[in-house]
């Protein structure tokens, strides 16, 4: 009897220590599903953005992608960024609710920081950004905003564990409202080159 209760308690403490193990695993796995799909094959007149990436855990590792209208991904030739406004958001932009009643993203204040990590003053075009990136659902933990002269692009880094998802936006100015293209998991957008910024709007409306 006593022996039984021992294979169970040694069993049960077994369960114990694996289980954050086996959920941080399924989390990662469901993750890279929503965040990081497969690679499609699609003809390259369908391309209506190109993406840079550098890894989160190796800035000399680059990746370029190009996504279609319709939310597919595939790898794509290395290019050269158009040149364009990047602005980081600090920080204390945003606070995490004091309680129930508020966004997971409460706006305390605007305010952007340029390339050189010197605060400028936040163009018109931005403001309603910021009310936007309230209305997420997940803690913020790093925002960039890419200005081009097609229009806004942001970047998204969540604070969650276990995976490191890093979403990146469309900006539809008409709406008000944040547009996912993509979710990748543990790589930081640095670069864009638009190719027709008409069918992404239209992947919008």
């Amino acid at each position: 009897m006593r022996k039984a209760i021992k294979i169970m308690l040694l069993s049960l403490l077994v369960c114990i220590l694996l289980f954050p193990f086996a959920a941080a695993v399924l989390l990662f796995l469901t993750g890279c599903d929503e965040g990081s799909a497969a690679l499609s094959h699609f003809p390259d007149e369908e391309t209506v953005l190109e993406v840079q990436t550098v890894s989160a855990g190796n800035s000399e590792a680059t990746s370029y992608y190009a996504l279609a209208g319709d939310g597919r991904i595939k790898a794509a030739d290395a290019f050269e960024p158009e040149e364009m406004g990047v602005y980081t958001m600090p920080l204390g932009c945003f606070r995490l609710p004091r309680d129930a009643s508020e966004n997971v993203n409460t706006l305390q204040y605007k305010a952007l920081l340029d390339a050189d990590g010197q605060e400028v003053s936040v163009p018109p075009e931005i403001e309603p950004v910021f009310d936007a990136l309230e209305q997420l659902e997940h803690a913020l933990l790093n925002v960039r905003i890419f200005k081009t002269q097609h229009g806004l692009f942001v970047y998204v880094e969540y604070n969650v564990n276990l995976w490191d998802p890093c979403l990146l936006f469309y900006f539809d100015p008409d709406s008000g409202r944040l547009i996912k293209l993509h979710t990748w998991n543990g790589e930081t957008v640095t670069g864009l080159r638009v190719r027709d910024i008409s069918r992404i709007q239209k992947e919008v409306h």
